[in-house]
């Protein structure tokens, strides 16, 4: 069954006018009759409005980055268990940036949401972190890169990419450093109980 944009934009808008006319029930007639008339006018949305954005153009993938020696041979070790990151075709301005970073250039990456913009950046750091690793021992600790954000939920939604990201790299530790942050760790441990549930 194929969704239909317009109906559930339509479901959505009366099932939001039934909570406000439930939540602010008028016992005058006449001011029941002006909010009712409020409340179907389009006030509450506007559209739905669909924008069709085209693919990206795509590149090379990881594996093909590592055979033609632009990412470093043990870059794969990343992501050693998910083959369909090494795998799937990176877009072109991802593999752009890629390159022009290892080749010691500055890149700004304008481009919109949901379009890889931290493989851009990151992988460069993580290539950077494998060469280190050549004598097979595992990446000795320091910082290698700071992210700044200028929002706290960029910030914390970039966190969440990382972890995705990184679930097989144990050895590739970040942190998050926002306003939020505790300073005391006796605080910081209550509070990741509190929300997880669990020890860090």
């Amino acid at each position: 069954m194929r969704m239909d944009p317009l109906k559930v934009s339509d479901s959505v808008v009366q099932s939001y006018r039934n909570y406000v006319r439930t939540t602010f029930f008028l016992k005058d007639p006449e001011f029941r009759g002006l909010f009712e008339q409020c409340l179907n006018a389009e006030v509450l949305a506007k559209g739905p409005y669909l924008e069709i954005v085209d693919a990206f153009e795509t590149g090379r993938n990881i594996n093909e980055l590592v055979s033609d020696e632009v990412l470093y041979k043990m870059f794969v070790k990343f992501f050693s268990d998910n083959e369909a990151i090494l795998s799937r075709a990176l877009y072109r301005h991802q593999e752009q940036a890629i390159c022009r970073v290892l080749e010691g250039h500055n890149v700004v990456i304008s481009t919109g949401t949901g379009s890889g913009k931290t493989e851009s950046f990151l992988y460069p750091v993580l290539d950077h972190m494998a060469r280190e690793s050549t004598d097979g021992k595992s990446i000795q600790p320091g910082v290698r890169a700071l992210l700044l954000y200028p929002m706290n939920a960029l910030a914390n939604d970039q966190m969440k990419r990382l972890r995705e990201l990184l679930a097989g790299s144990p050895d590739v530790t970040f942190g998050c450093y926002t306003g939020d942050t505790e300073e005391k760790f006796s605080a910081a441990v209550r509070r990741h109980r509190r929300i997880h549930g669990t020890d860090p």
